[in-house]
């Protein structure tokens, strides 16, 4: 592969939550499209960052925040992070939002493949990526309840309530 072509740099960014939740969001999964999607446009992947087994309901993930840091320090050089979708980044409007305000003061691009997001494009919409956030916080918060609903489910033979998990992960 010819890589003179490529002048922009990208950095990835993977969060995986469980193997119970997974949906086509594994990380090899998450790993093919951003790669996909950078070769199809010309573009270097600089650094790739991960978090395995973290909700994205908060900001406390090692990695998310690695990236942040690298950022500010100049560490890297990007200017584009790559995310197969939005909820890959967060599953809280509020972190989204002031994420996308933050990426915005410090110039950087964020592109969200499988959501059609490009904070760089003429078609993008502020207003069509806080919904789709919304609607991320909105599966996470059900998945969440869901997932308390089974773990204390009352077993049927004993009419006991359990608390055991009812599903591997």
């Amino acid at each position: 592969m010819n890589t003179s072509k490529k002048t922009q740099l990208a950095l990835v960014y993977i969060r995986y939550s469980s193997h119970a939740q997974d949906n086509g969001n594994s990380p090899a999964a998450q790993m093919t499209c951003a790669e996909n999607y950078t070769e199809a446009h010309q573009m270097t992947i600089e650094q790739i960052y991960h978090d395995y087994a973290k909700t994205g309901r908060n900001t406390n993930r090692e990695g998310y925040q690695q990236m942040k840091n690298d950022i500010l320090s100049g560490k890297v050089q990007a200017k584009i992070v790559v995310v197969r979708a939005l909820d890959r980044l967060h599953r809280n409007t509020g972190n989204q939002i002031e994420d996308l305000k933050w990426m915005e003061s410090h110039g950087i691009r964020l592109i969200a493949v499988n959501d059609s997001i490009d904070t760089a494009s003429e078609d993008y919409s502020k207003f069509a990526t806080i919904v789709k956030a919304a609607a991320a916080e909105e599966t996470s918060d059900n998945i969440s309840k869901n997932t308390t609903a089974g773990k204390c489910q009352t077993v049927p033979s004993s009419g006991r309530r359990s608390t055991h998990r009812l599903y591997s992960q």
